[in-house]
């Protein structure tokens, strides 16, 4: 392990001092002439190619596993192709610009193929920690994993708008994943890549971009299963990990509820997103802050007490609390909710 984390931060040096030129060469910038964007001058768009280098480096030094005592040789590899598939819809959509449409057909046909070569990742039933018994889902096992990749990804899609925010948020579920010592060294790594990719977005350097968002929320999808149905020790319940996903869920559901009330396509962006509310009245430094409270507080009441009910509970006061705080409104505005 030593000997691959010296070659992980080798790996990040290097980009660091590179990355100008890499950008260049690959060409994918987000440039701001779309009124939506907040940020005055082109900048690059590539923070998910460093994620992904850093994490198929771990692959291959641990022999293309994440965890050889669980998983399968077939499972680990397919697992590597199907967040690099999905890395690189979000580099074309990036550089190209995918219609939202082809883009979540293209997703449901690789999420299909890959539970269809590897049903051990299909969720089965669904174990709540207020309920005493299992709901199982027969019939609709795949269509309801299949909606718990698409909600993930395209949750962590919106959820990048600002900078720090959504690279705090990968760094605060790597520290939770790690705590639990369960594939450990993974979460190593992506820590310490997370490091580096906050400094240079930070400074405004680097974007996560789409390829960055959709290849994360993929692999949480991953890991998430992975934790749920292979080891059901480390999570034990269905509403954990809501917890741990709410306030990007939270917010997905919020804005798409509202695209659809206005007659828009809800993968259409907007100025409507929590850190948008946030920005209109802090810079982006204490909207960072909020947020991230907002994620943070929930997780380390359900890490000391496993009250996971309450713990949804609280994401959602506090989630609403920010909301109402962002509009300064004492009655429900339908058109924000």
């Amino acid at each position: 392990m030593l000997g691959i984390l010296f070659f992980i931060l080798v790996l990040n040096i290097i980009f660091l001092i590179f990355f100008d030129k890499i950008s260049r060469k690959i060409n994918v910038f987000d440039i701001p002439i779309n009124p939506l964007k907040n940020h005055k001058k082109k900048t690059s768009a590539i923070g998910g190619l460093l994620f992904l280098a850093n994490i198929v480096s771990y692959f291959i030094s641990n022999n293309f596993g994440i965890d050889n005592n669980y998983l399968s040789f077939k499972e680990n590899l397919s697992i590597i192709i199907f967040v690099t598939l999905f890395f690189f819809i979000g580099l074309y959509d990036d550089k190209f610009h995918i219609k939202a449409n082809t883009k979540l057909i293209l997703s449901i046909v690789i999420i299909l193929i890959f539970l269809l070569i590897n049903e051990n990742f299909i969720i089965n039933n669904l174990k709540f920690s207020f309920l005493d018994y299992y709901i199982n889902l027969k019939n609709i096992k795949i269509v309801f994993t299949i909606l718990c990749f698409i909600l993930l990804i395209n949750a962590c899609n919106m959820f990048d708008g600002i900078n720090l925010q959504f690279g705090f948020y990968i760094l605060i579920l790597s520290i939770l994943l790690f705590s639990k010592n369960v594939i450990p060294n993974l979460f190593i790594i992506i820590i310490i890549t997370c490091l580096f990719f906050l400094y240079l977005n930070y400074k405004n350097k680097l974007f996560i971009g789409n390829n960055g968002t959709l290849f994360f929320g993929a692999l949480f999808s991953i890991l998430f299963i992975y934790y749920y149905n292979f080891i059901q020790k480390k999570i034990t319940a269905a509403d954990e990990i809501f917890v741990y996903l709410s306030i990007p869920g939270f917010d997905f559901l919020r804005v798409s509820f509202s695209r659809l009330y206005r007659n828009k396509n809800i993968f259409l962006g907007d100025r409507n997103h929590l850190h948008h509310l946030l920005i209109k009245k802090h810079n982006f430094v204490i909207s960072v802050f909020l947020i991230q409270a907002i994620i943070i507080v929930p997780i380390i009441y359900v890490y000391l007490t496993n009250k996971f009910l309450y713990g949804c509970l609280i994401s959602l006061g506090l989630y609403i609390s920010l909301i109402f705080y962002c509009k300064n409104i004492t009655k429900i505005n339908t058109k924000y909710f």
